[in-house]
């Protein structure tokens, strides 16, 4: 579909964002000096009062999540309740509402999303996604993630994921009923049932259940092989035209991502 812009986003929710994330940012920037950094937040002022403290003298751009929806269009309406729902009370949920928001933001200004513990491990190149979308390839080890995903502007893959959220929080038979209850308190189970509940229906409904659904629907650029499907595993064939050269990043409990090689293309890869 066209080149990555040359942005990356990180989001913080929260309290004070800590140094540490800052350094992550300020490693991708030292090294990438042509890329634009920006750091969405829910208050913003709390990652200038770090970015001070510190003394980290980083000159970058701090936004403001609200300012990310439009409540003039109907899908990102219901996408700012989903985000709100998750973001604030009691009984917050920081992943759900970050996954909302990330693809949302990739969706409106395509670059690279990253989480906190993604290092960048040397300078990027152009990064061209035909179909829109880059996802990490994977090893044998690993699953689909969301913890580091690049898009185009406008992408149909981002697009899909958003409507594929919507439904999940509004239409889903299978979910719906649980977004706006089970899936949020502690207090209806024991606390260990519940966070595992809530933490089950947050990878399938916003994070990388919900990435890999999409992905491997008919007619999209990633096929589930169904003939090697069985009780245990679940194995899926990537595009290579999907990869992000991940040989440049590192996350903390990961390896080392690198490209598919072309012996690794059209195996099936857990």
């Amino acid at each position: 579909m066209g080149w990555i812009p040359k942005q990356i986003h990180y989001i913080w929710l929260g309290n004070a964002i800590p140094a540490r994330s800052l350094a992550v940012a300020k490693r991708f920037q030292a090294l990438n000096p042509d890329w634009i950094v920006n750091i969405w937040s829910d208050a913003p002022l709390t990652i200038e009062k770090t970015n001070t403290e510190y003394d980290m003298n980083i000159k970058w751009s701090f936004r403001h999540l609200d300012s990310l929806f439009d409540l003039n269009n109907a899908l990102e309406k219901q996408l700012y309740q989903i985000f709100v729902r998750e973001s604030s009370g009691h009984f917050v949920n920081y992943a759900a509402a970050s996954d909302v928001a990330r693809v949302l933001i990739l969706y409106k200004e395509g670059g690279i999303y990253s989480d906190h513990d993604v290092f960048c491990l040397s300078k990027i190149p152009e990064l061209f996604a035909p179909s829109g979308l880059l996802i990490p390839s994977l090893d044998e080890s690993s699953s689909v993630t969301n913890a580091l995903i690049a898009g185009c502007q406008g992408s149909l893959l981002l697009n899909l994921m958003l409507k594929k959220m919507q439904f999940c929080y509004f239409e889903s038979k299978e979910y719906a009923h649980l977004a706006w209850s089970e899936k949020r308190p502690f207090a209806t189970k024991g606390r260990l049932v519940a966070y595992n509940l809530r933490k089950t229906l947050t990878v399938m409904m916003t994070g990388p259940g919900m990435l890999t659904d999409v992905l491997t629907r008919p007619g999209m650029p990633v096929q589930v092989d169904y003939e090697q499907f069985n009780d245990d595993s679940d194995y899926y064939v990537l595009d290579l035209s999907l990869t992000l050269p991940l040989n440049l990043f590192k996350i903390y409990y990961a390896n080392t991502w690198s490209h598919l090689s072309q012996q690794t293309f059209g195996q099936s890869i857990r």
